[in-house]
């Protein structure tokens, strides 16, 4: 799994891949946030879920540190691929 802007020009579209051939292909992409965005890093938590840390830009340059979190659960054969 990993996380990359979805777009050819710019920082923006920052999206959620998952691979489950050895990143042969990627699938599943869900589209985290459509703004500007930059330096993403995804994590494991204690309680099973996964966190996903991005600076966001909506006025000024990079002015927000942003986390959300996800569910294992929410792709197929997640705990395969970070080792659940």
């Amino acid at each position: 799994m990993f996380l990359n802007p979805a777009t050819t020009n710019g920082q923006t579209h920052l999206t959620r891949k998952t691979s489950f051939d050895d990143c042969k292909t990627w699938s599943n992409s869900e589209l985290i946030d459509a703004g500007n965005s930059a330096y993403s890093f995804l994590i494991k938590l204690p309680d099973g879920k996964v966190g996903i840390f991005f600076e966001k830009r909506d006025d000024h340059a990079y002015e927000k540190m942003t986390f959300m979190t996800f569910e294992v659960e929410d792709i197929e054969l997640i705990s395969t691929l970070l080792g659940f």
